[in-house]
């Protein structure tokens, strides 16, 4: 199959990662995803497979023996001696450990929320929000996604470490809500779409 190709970076998120009810779980990089799927050809890991551009799993073996892979761009992770091709779709078992709390920057939060602080509601320029801790950090609160929010930096500087703090509509401060993990990638990968919308 003739398809476009790209050297990837073994941190780029490249797969979409199925539970074994098929049901998308998370997003991984490249080099994760390669480790499991050659993990799990070397019996040290749970069964995973990748899935082709047909819906067919694949074991490492089958996966690294062809050129029919998934989709247009293929992503290919690059060795001393050769392009292994990665792939976009991994079928794995509920076990894949995904949790990760991971932290938000200003930009992130700023695309979020609009440019809007959530807590007098107005809109400014990136430069004059700040990420804002829910619960303070003086007062133990945590230092990653669960806790941060957007605020302008007068309304920050006004908070100070007072908890609760009232937000913008009235209710009690709270912390961005997740999004669902794909929510940016559908129109990168639209190999994707079908197992997104089961969820």
């Amino acid at each position: 199959m003739d398809q476009e190709k790209y050297i990837c970076k073994p941190k780029d998120n490249t797969t979409l990662v199925l539970s074994q009810a098929w049901l998308p779980i998370r997003i991984t990089n490249a080099e994760t995803a390669m480790v499991k799927l050659v993990g799990s050809h070397a019996g040290k890991e749970e069964p995973v497979k990748a899935i082709n551009a047909y819906g067919v799993t694949m074991t490492w073996n089958e996966w690294i023996s062809t050129d029919d892979h998934i989709s247009c761009p293929q992503p290919y992770l690059r060795t001393r001696n050769e392009m292994l091709p990665v792939p976009t779709i991994l079928l794995t078992t509920t076990k894949w450990n995904y949790k990760q709390k991971g932290k938000h920057d200003v930009s992130y939060l700023y695309a979020r929320f609009k440019g809007t602080c959530q807590i007098c509601g107005n809109k400014f320029p990136m430069k004059e929000m700040s990420l804002e801790h829910v619960d303070p950090r003086s007062r133990g609160g945590a230092d990653d996604a669960s806790n941060t929010t957007l605020t302008c930096k007068k309304c920050n500087s006004h908070k100070g470490s007072i908890f609760p703090y009232s937000d913008l509509n009235g209710g009690q401060l709270k912390p961005a809500k997740p999004l669902p993990f794909f929510h940016t990638f559908t129109k990168d990968r639209p190999e994707w779409e079908p197992f997104l919308f089961k969820a």
